[in-house]
């Protein structure tokens, strides 16, 4: 490494314009949210037409619920700790090697879960399999499923 590279590096002063440019790179990075704001935000789902279409709409709204902590939770803790344990604070780093009781915990939560996800997967994903009957019969045989299908009304 060069001598003027270490003494930058070295050098946190030197670091500060940098931090300045911070402002303008988070407005680049939010600048597509900016732009699809008008929409609603869930534009990217279908009007559920059907009572199945609208267990799988609740199904999905409950487990977005129960998953999403899981994915945000793990960031705002590295962010913490990241600020909290930072070495110009004067932190030491820690000595232990493992907590059992908070493993088993770790293990214990994410597996209920997914029982909870389960229950209501489980049920919707019954409905699915015997859709409710229709006034709409569709007919077809094998040359006419490869070329097109014939609806008879009833």
């Amino acid at each position: 490494m060069s001598q003027k590279l270490t003494n930058l590096l070295h050098n946190r002063a030197n670091l500060l314009p940098m931090t300045k440019k911070i402002p303008a790179w988070l407005a680049l990075a939010l600048l597509p949210v900016a732009a699809f704001a008008s929409d609603p935000v869930t534009s990217w789902l279908f009007d559920p037409v059907t009572p199945v279409a609208q267990d799988v709409r609740d199904t999905f709204k409950i487990m977005l619920g129960l998953t999403v902590p899981f994915l945000l939770l793990p960031q705002v803790l590295l962010v913490y700790a990241i600020w909290k344990f930072n070495e110009k604070r004067g932190h030491k780093p820690a000595t232990f090697h493992e907590n059992l009781p908070l493993e088993i915990v770790w293990t214990i939560i994410p597996a209920l879960v997914l029982v909870a996800i389960s229950i209501p997967a489980y049920s919707t994903l019954k409905k699915i399999e015997v859709p409710p009957k229709s006034d709409l019969v569709v007919e077809g045989d094998r040359p006419s499923v490869l070329l097109g299908v014939q609806i008879a009304q009833i």
